[in-house]
């Protein structure tokens, strides 16, 4: 049976055109590229290495009344565990501080404790509860979890 990352991961390896390889990165070694995503005022978020222009984190977002909900955030897993989602994450924060938005919202599978581990420590706090859903026919349990900011 695959979980929900697999599916996730299978579908962005079949539409991905680049293999990402794993690169400790400083801050001049990398590109934060906000562009149009979606209808209406959706975003898309990237995190780029300048060297090759893989990316590293990404993830796809919409905004309603000042808020940035982020939807699959996704790590190219040569890039786990190296800071890279943090990263990502304080420079999506830096962005809706500048634009103004005042908070910040996500939902993540209860069973991804790397995921959550790292939204608590930026800050990101449990919310109005889990839910269950259904993605590609696979059933799992979702926290949503907020920041304001």
């Amino acid at each position: 049976m695959l979980t929900r990352q697999k599916i996730l991961i299978k579908l962005l390896e079949k539409y991905s055109s680049k293999k990402v390889l794993f690169e400790a990165f400083n801050e001049s070694e990398i590109d934060f590229i906000v562009k149009p995503y979606g209808f209406g005022n959706g975003k898309s978020f990237s995190l780029i290495n300048k060297s090759n222009k893989q990316t590293i984190v990404s993830c796809a977002s919409k905004e309603e009344n000042s808020i940035l909900y982020i939807v699959g955030m996704y790590t190219t897993s040569e890039y786990r565990h190296q800071g890279n989602g943090y990263l990502f994450l304080q420079k999506i924060i830096q962005y809706c501080k500048k634009n103004s938005y005042k908070s910040i919202i996500l939902d993540v599978e209860k069973n991804n404790l790397n995921a959550i581990k790292l939204y608590k420590k930026i800050g990101f706090v449990e919310y109005e509860g889990s839910s269950y859903h259904t993605f590609f026919g696979v059933k799992g349990i979702i926290i949503h979890m907020k920041l304001d900011l």
